[in-house]
């Protein structure tokens, strides 16, 4: 049986990422908390869920298998020498060959750097130590 307007709209919000609450909000339900888990707990949406989810992921992987595949053959039949270049880089980085490391170093401390223990938790207590 297909499911009504609504909880198909609840299905498509729930496989574009959103929780079931929201889901449940962007398919205008009342109490999206509670129309949420009560959804996601009904077998008819539950496996309309599923196989969303199953649907997209198999698109994604077809979609990555023919990348893949054209950037081989670029890589291996490019009459020009950059752009078989540029399909080997394309296809290292995609098996994770080429990671960029970046160093970042903060002084989190600054202004901060020369004040005790006892006076930061003051500070983030919220409390001021003057007097009025």
């Amino acid at each position: 049986m297909a499911l009504n307007e609504r909880r198909q709209r609840f299905v498509d919000a729930k496989v574009g990422g959103s929780n079931a609450s929201e889901a449940a909000r962007a398919a205008g339900y009342g109490s999206p908390g509670m129309a949420g888990s009560r959804l996601m707990k009904n077998d008819e949406v539950r496996q309309a869920v599923d196989s969303a989810v199953e649907s997209v992921h198999e698109q994604a992987e077809a979609t990555l298998v023919w990348i893949l595949s054209r950037l081989a053959h670029e890589a291996v039949n490019a009459h020009e020498g950059s752009v078989r270049v540029a399909a080997l880089a394309w296809l290292g980085k995609h098996r994770g060959m080429f990671t960029e490391q970046v160093d970042v170093r903060v002084n989190v401390l600054g202004a901060y750097a020369e004040l005790t223990t006892a006076e930061l938790r003051l500070l983030a207590s919220g409390e001021s130590s003057e007097s009025p």
